[in-house]
């Protein structure tokens, strides 16, 4: 997600992304509510989205632990996740320390120097639908129907 403010039938396809870095209990949501903030320059400050990438990580690490297919279940098909994107989806965990009286919880690496760019992807890529069903579509029904919209206008002879 970068933002690109360019003029004409374009503009509005693209919008910058930054991770949050919450420490305390109060974790940012996956996508803040939707404000527009004016600015003297333009109509409307270009400031990316802040991404609550401790709650999104919550939310997967929950559906990791559901075992039976349903709501929330994450299915990852055998002959195309490897051992290599297993380790990385989960390669942090969360760890609950006391700071300054006060309980904090944060995800930390497994183990130092660990790989985890699935694990951001997956973060960055719920922030993306999170975003577009909030802020385009407003409900993912309408992204459904849309999509089958598509795929049969896709599949029809010409």
């Amino acid at each position: 997600m970068g933002r690109g403010r360019e003029k004409g039938r374009h503009q509005d396809r693209v919008d910058m992304s930054k991770g949050s870095s919450d420490t305390g209990n109060v974790w940012a949501p996956i996508v803040p509510p939707f404000v527009i903030k004016k600015t003297r320059d333009s109509n409307e400050a270009r400031r990316p989205v802040i991404v609550g990438t401790n709650a999104a990580k919550k939310i997967l690490y929950d559906r990791l632990a559901i075992n039976e297919p349903g709501p929330g279940y994450v299915h990852l098909p055998v002959d195309i996740v490897g051992e290599i994107f297993l380790e990385q989806m989960t390669s942090e965990h969360l760890k609950t320390t006391i700071r300054g009286g006060f309980r904090t919880m944060r995800f930390v690496p497994r183990r130092a120097m660990a790989a985890n760019e699935v694990l951001d992807c997956w973060v960055l890529s719920l922030a993306a639908l999170r975003y577009l069903v909030e802020r385009k579509f407003c409900s993912l029904e309408r992204v459904a129907q849309k999509t089958e919209r598509d795929l049969a206008e896709y599949r029809s002879p010409r």
